[in-house]
């Protein structure tokens, strides 16, 4: 990983289509003036038996990835991208969606979103009440 790509990882009863129409539309608008790719995949090391297991596995719990990728890397860009990725999480969150970023600037997404997994605190926020 680096500062200009990340993983999100999607815990989701929906459809792929419906992922991918969520995260290509805010997408759109929320890296709109850069490179950006954004690609939705199947994630195949999900198990829906670990969907309400103890701790949270965010891997394994989620149906679906996205990836994130900076086709220009501009230094000057860094934290553009970075704030950019905590809005696109924010927007797929508020879709009632557990995002969760693998990514080399996490304590960011924490500052800005509230919660990422960490080993001190893996629920999520909806699955920890």
């Amino acid at each position: 990983m680096d500062q200009f790509s990340c993983m999100l990882y999607i815990d989701t009863n929906e459809v792929i289509d419906a992922v991918k129409g969520a995260v290509y539309e805010s997408g759109k608008n929320i890296f709109s003036g850069m490179n950006v790719s954004l690609l939705v995949y199947n994630n195949e090391d999900f198990d829906p038996s670990r969907l309400n297991k103890k701790p949270y596995d965010f891997i394994e719990a989620s149906k679906y990835y996205v990836e994130i990728v900076a086709e220009d890397e501009l230094d000057e860009q860094v934290m553009g991208f970075q704030l950019r990725v905590a809005a696109l999480i924010r927007q797929i969150r508020s879709g009632g969606r557990i995002v969760t970023a693998s990514c080399d600037f996490e304590d960011l997404i924490i500052s800005e979103t509230g919660w990422n997994w960490t080993e001190s605190q893996p629920e999520p926020p909806e699955k920890a009440q």
